[in-house]
């Protein structure tokens, strides 16, 4: 209160930020947009399955989050450190010929790899288990959605990946090129969206999905 406000930095913070706000723009139509066009396409009970057996992905996506969130400040630490590391030990002719951003560190691959390890075995057990678990968790009435469940659970493993490589990219400074990422597949999942839900229905919706996260 009563600071003066320096117009050029609050400019450099907006330019700062931009990136990552055009990336979650585009990670929530992205995530979103195939239950806004299954009710356009299908009727009410088709997306009451669709959705039922979205929020196994709705689970596996705040989870991601809340990791990725946990660990971003030790892998922008990381980050600084590494391209401290390679300004210091670079010549000036290395510089000249472009290498502009440094390797991500080892603990970035090791998350990614940590990330697999839990999510694939969880994905399987989804898999195998979808027709008790959506029965037990929303009685008999949607145990149609239990197909859709089967190509859900298959695309967990890309999803958390997906989620967790736009933090570390964000972390090296690349979240421009996320936002540019989501914004492709939200195109491509529209396109299979709308071949696959008129023919297929909720697991059409779940196709297209498993296919832009791929």
């Amino acid at each position: 209160r009563g600071a003066r406000i320096d117009a050029a930095e609050a400019l450099r913070l907006v330019r700062a930020l931009a990136p990552f706000a055009a990336a979650f723009v585009a990670l929530t139509v992205y995530y979103k947009v195939d239950v806004l066009l299954l009710a356009r396409w299908r009727d009410a009970a088709e997306v009451g399955l669709y959705a039922a057996a979205y929020k196994f992905v709705d689970v596996a996506q705040a989870l991601a989050l809340v990791a990725a969130g946990a660990v971003y400040p030790r892998l922008s630490r990381a980050v600084a450190a590494a391209a401290h590391a390679a300004s210091s030990g670079r010549n000036a002719g290395d510089r000249a010929h472009g290498h502009a951003s440094p390797a991500l560190p080892r603990s970035a691959a090791r998350l990614l790899e940590w990330a697999l390890l839990a999510t694939v075995p969880a994905a399987g057990l989804v898999f195998l288990l979808r027709i008790p678990l959506t029965v037990a968790i929303y009685g008999a009435a949607y145990a149609d959605a239990a197909v859709v469940l089967g190509w859900l659970a298959a695309l967990l493993p890309a999803l958390v990946l997906n989620i967790l490589a736009g933090y570390v990219l964000g972390a090296a400074g690349r979240m421009g090129q996320v936002a540019g990422a989501y914004v492709l597949a939200t195109v491509a999942n529209v396109a299979a969206n709308a071949v696959l839900i008129p023919r297929y229905g909720a697991a059409g919706a779940a196709m297209a999905m498993l296919g832009s996260e791929l």
